[in-house]
């Protein structure tokens, strides 16, 4: 069950933090109070920050510094997740990968065998239609991150997200966001595969693609060839950096 909900001990950590690690441990201090978890990471979850930007709890830095460079692989697999978290603030991976899927599986193997936990919770930290950072829970029970825990986690979930945007603002530390939502405006390419291109930088499967957008798996693949080809990109991150993309909603 969790625990009662301060809104305001939130607030008073944004004012009164005077750096962004100061303000993000307390966020993780007043997050336990309110839903148990073994482990937890605040950051930008960006290859592209430095992992020095984040705060931990539970977590070896020397054993996550080691796999940042599959971060970018990570995101692949987590894309269910990230678009859930999107919507929602919160999302867990029970709710959003299949128990014994092969998503869940490559979970298992990336992440919670390798930390020794059994459940992830995310928090996606969105101002301004950006997501500029995220906290990670995690846990070493399979039923952890129960409905009235996530409800509660989406009720502070704005008022972290305001007071983390400030405090990377003031700290002048390297940042990353990303659009919740984008809007693919190349004109390179055609309305399709504008369309598909704004998805696969949501980091949406082809196989999520090709359900999204009533095609077949195998024609979406011939679409990201051909996108490939427009713009000049390798694989699917060097379409996200090449494509001209616009926010949108």
């Amino acid at each position: 069950m969790a625990r009662a909900l301060n809104l305001a001990a939130f607030a008073a950590a944004a004012a009164s933090a005077t750096s962004l690690r100061e303000y993000r441990e307390t966020v993780l201090s007043l997050l336990q109070r309110l839903v148990p978890f073994d482990a937890a990471l605040v950051h930008a979850l960006s290859p592209r920050v430095p992992l020095e930007t984040a705060v931990l709890r539970g977590l070896d830095s020397r054993s996550l510094a080691r796999t940042q460079k599959r971060w970018d692989e990570l995101g692949d697999v987590l894309s269910p997740l990230r678009l859930l978290a999107n919507r929602q603030l919160v999302a867990t991976a029970a709710e959003a990968l299949p128990r014994r899927s092969p998503a869940w599986r490559r979970l298992e193997a990336l992440v919670l065998r390798p930390l020794g936990q059994r459940a992830v919770c995310i928090m996606h930290l969105i101002v301004q239609g950006r997501v500029v950072g995220a906290v990670v829970l995690l846990s070493r029970r399979a039923t952890a991150f129960d409905a009235v825990q996530v409800a509660c986690l989406r009720r502070v979930a704005p008022l972290i997200a305001v007071g983390d945007a400030l405090h990377q603002r003031l700290s002048q530390v390297a940042t990353a966001s990303v659009p919740v939502a984008l809007s693919c405006q190349d004109q390179r390419l055609s309305p399709r595969q504008r369309q598909i291109t704004e998805h696969v930088a949501l980091g949406l499967s082809n196989r999520e693609i090709a359900a999204v957008l009533g095609l077949s798996p195998h024609s979406v693949r011939n679409h990201l060839v051909r996108i490939f080809e427009a713009i000049g990109a390798s694989n699917r991150t060097e379409v996200v950096r090449r494509a001209v993309f616009v926010p949108s909603g």
